[in-house]
């Protein structure tokens, strides 16, 4: 579908849309096709290089765009957190 005919049927102005993983493939697509809908899209990546390149280019249409880097950790969660939840002690 062209991208100018989607925005004249669709405005999502004064609408903010979240999208996990924006700076990717699919998302900085996603994040294009909403920004020349009049959205303010919010792009969660881990990589916020690849993002804030990405805000440069939505930065062109007619709504906006905020990175964010949403990952505290480096690796993998620790596993050694565990539940007391349905424990019974003997």
């Amino acid at each position: 579908m062209d991208l100018e005919k989607l925005a004249k049927g669709w405005d999502f102005a004064d609408q903010t849309v979240v999208i996990p993983g924006g700076a990717g493939i699919l998302g900085s697509e996603m994040a294009w096709a909403l920004v020349k809908c009049r959205a303010n899209v919010v792009i969660l990546d881990r990589d916020l290089s690849k993002a804030d390149a990405l805000k440069k280019r939505l930065s062109e249409g007619p709504g906006s765009a905020s990175c964010s880097s949403g990952c505290p950790f480096k690796g993998k969660p620790s596993q050694s957190r565990t539940s007391s939840r349905g424990s019974s002690a003997v």
